[in-house]
């Protein structure tokens, strides 16, 4: 019999709750309002105040704020038709709605963009531990209509015959609340600025491509600081085309920033171009969809640069001249001769290339000690054996591996000399060290006069150890 009057009760409450939310549609309700809790409950918007542009929709969420033995609520929110309209309200399925895990009624809201209102609510079923403190009850969706300012108000009163906005206790009493009105500005949303420091880079981003310039690189680096007047995050967006393809106003894919604050330098990194000339324009966007005007790279219908990767070479690569040679000081007819290159001599590519005055010029250091640019009509890849790089990481110390300074006094007789070696043809190598005293030869190397001090052969890129025994007094 307990059980049968615990079901009975749970039967009338939900009964006159249904039949609650329908006559208060219908401006008519049943409750007789009873004095509620002593301290007032509060309901609110968040945000309360919102600035949006005429393109935005955005979302606010309806809360109640200190509340107890909360069983069922409604609210009713008007707002100016003319400047807003409601596209969507719900009841969120989170730890902070106020019947999260509970079971409740959760009917649809009703949203009228002819009158201006919106009217949502819930009601938890049968007899249910009720909510107590803070928590979420509903959100809604507006969409900007116009330019202007609408106010959100929560329809009164707030309790009693009539109320459209109320909360109600596990007695079906009324709750005594007070309730914080919002209110939306719709505003324009001014486009971003044009950005500036616009400038194009080799993949290092420090080194300038200049207007018209050659990149020996399939990479280009793009920079530049976007803005914008109303403070809205912004990116930077690029057309980028070869020369023979017409600009078509939207930015290639792989030329797109992400978003970032207003004021802040972005970077754009294009991998992969083709050798071909290419020209190019740039624009920002806020996050809001609006853009500043495209602008081409500095002279309209210029090159801006050429890619030109040279596959008959590479960096590190050794050469050979077929013909007298001449080196000069820079990539170009223009620069001065520093030498002559006989046919047939070796030297390494150390940089370029860079096409100018119908050439392609390599910078070339020769194994005589001349270095400069030359051209590639007259270089040919040396398959011969290349002699090995010189050694790195070179240093000097005791048997027990005190490091020796330079000028550093020693009482052993032996000495240790480490370093790196490398070749260029991967080929097995070995560290050969001169070791003389300062009174030899008058002070001078003399390669000729053999007795070098030897490490054993190792893998190109080891470090290796030669040793100098049985030294005798004496500074070398």
């Amino acid at each position: 019999m307990i059980v049968c009057r615990k079901l009975n009760k749970k039967f009338l409450k939900v009964l006159a709750l249904a039949l609650l939310f329908s006559l208060i549609l219908q401006n008519r309700t049943p409750i007789t309002y009873v004095q509620g809790q002593p301290q007032p409950t509060l309901i609110s918007i968040s945000p309360s105040h919102v600035s949006v542009t005429s393109d935005e929709k955005f979302n606010l969420t309806i809360n109640v704020n200190n509340v107890t033995d909360l069983y069922a609520w409604q609210i009713m929110l008007v707002f100016n038709t003319t400047v807003l309209n409601v596209t969507n309200a719900w009841l969120p399925w989170s730890s902070d709605y106020v019947f999260y895990g509970k079971m409740s009624v959760r009917p649809g809201p009703v949203i009228n963009n002819t009158v201006g209102y919106v009217l949502c609510g819930d009601s938890l079923m049968g007899e249910q531990e009720t909510f107590n403190g803070s928590g979420m009850l509903c959100k809604i969706e507006f969409q900007p209509k116009t330019l202007g300012t609408s106010s959100l108000n929560f329809l009164r009163p707030l309790e009693g015959e009539g109320s459209k906005t109320f909360l109600l206790d596990s007695n079906l009493n009324f709750i005594s609340l007070e309730a914080a009105d919002g209110e939306v500005d719709v505003s324009i949303n001014r486009p971003p600025n044009q950005p500036i420091g616009v400038s194009q880079f080799r993949s290092d981003s420090v080194t300038v491509i200049p207007e018209g310039g050659t990149t020996p690189e399939s990479t280009v680096v793009f920079k530049a600081t976007v803005s914008d007047p109303d403070g809205d995050s912004v990116r930077l967006e690029i057309e980028l085309r070869q020369i023979d393809e017409p600009f078509i106003g939207e930015p290639t894919p792989e030329t797109i920033s992400d978003y970032v604050l207003s004021g802040t330098e972005v970077t754009i990194t294009r991998y992969g171009l083709v050798n071909a000339s290419y020209h190019w324009q740039y624009r920002a966007r806020d996050i809001n969809g609006a853009t500043s005007n495209w602008t081409e790279y500095e002279t309209v219908g210029n090159i801006d640069f050429t890619v030109y990767v040279s596959t008959k070479f590479m960096i590190g690569d050794w050469v050979r001249t077929t013909a007298n040679l001449n080196v000069r000081e820079g990539p170009g007819l223009s620069y001065t001769i520093i030498d002559t290159m006989p046919e047939g001599t070796l030297g390494r590519i150390v940089g370029g290339p860079v096409e100018a005055d119908g050439y392609v010029w390599w910078e070339v250091d020769y194994v005589v000690g001349v270095g400069g640019w030359s051209a590639q009509n007259w270089l040919e890849l040396d398959r011969s054996n290349k002699p090995p790089n010189p050694p790195t990481e070179l240093n000097q110390f005791e048997y027990d591996g005190t490091p020796l300074d330079v000028g550093a006094i020693t009482r052993e007789s032996t000495v240790m000399f480490k370093g790196r070696i490398s070749d260029s043809d991967g080929d097995r190598v070995k560290l050969q060290v001169e070791l003389r005293r300062l009174d030899e030869f008058g002070g001078e190397f003399n390669e000729d006069a053999g007795g070098f001090k030897e490490s054993e052969s190792v893998e190109s890129g080891s470090i290796v150890t030669a040793y100098a025994y049985d030294l005798i007094e004496g500074s070398y």
